[in-house]
């Protein structure tokens, strides 16, 4: 069941005597937006809200940027990660989507900007599993999407 919620990068510690483990880059997400949300309580962003609203938009985004060339650099097996780096992407997206969370637009705006980049994200990463299952010369298969 732990499998589900760790993925399969994780960091494992002890608690209580039990093993637990987290995933790192889920990890670094809750740790950059709750992060950035404290801070906006003891110093908020006036520099961030002055801005205009494109403009904060296009800033929470490209806080998106480095966990996409992470991800889809390695569902396309172009190169390893690490869980440090895993953490710190992760931090970023954190980051960006507490960001686009305090952008003074509708919240219907809001979502359609986090489904669609997450969609193009998603896209991306899973266009690369399918090929690299098709160089590899396996069968392709729904299962390749959850355990890949």
């Amino acid at each position: 069941m732990w499998r589900l919620a760790a993925h399969n990068h994780w960091f494992t510690f002890k608690f209580f005597g039990k093993e637990v483990r987290l995933c790192a880059r889920c990890t670094g997400y809750y740790f950059g937006f709750f992060l950035l949300q404290f801070f906006n309580v003891c110093l908020p962003l006036d520099i961030f809200y002055k801005i205009e609203v494109v403009t904060q938009i296009i800033v929470s985004l490209l806080c998106v940027v480095p966990f996409a060339i992470d991800w889809i650099t390695q569902s396309w097996r172009l190169r390893d990660s690490n869980n440090l780096i895993r953490f710190i992407t992760g931090g970023l997206l954190g980051i960006g989507a507490s960001l686009l969370s305090s952008v003074n637009v509708p919240y219907n705006l809001k979502f359609i900007v986090y489904i669609c980049s997450a969609m193009i994200i998603l896209s991306l990463g899973m266009f690369g599993k399918v090929i690299v299952k098709f160089q590899s010369g396996s069968n392709v298969s729904w299962k390749c999407f959850v355990s890949c």
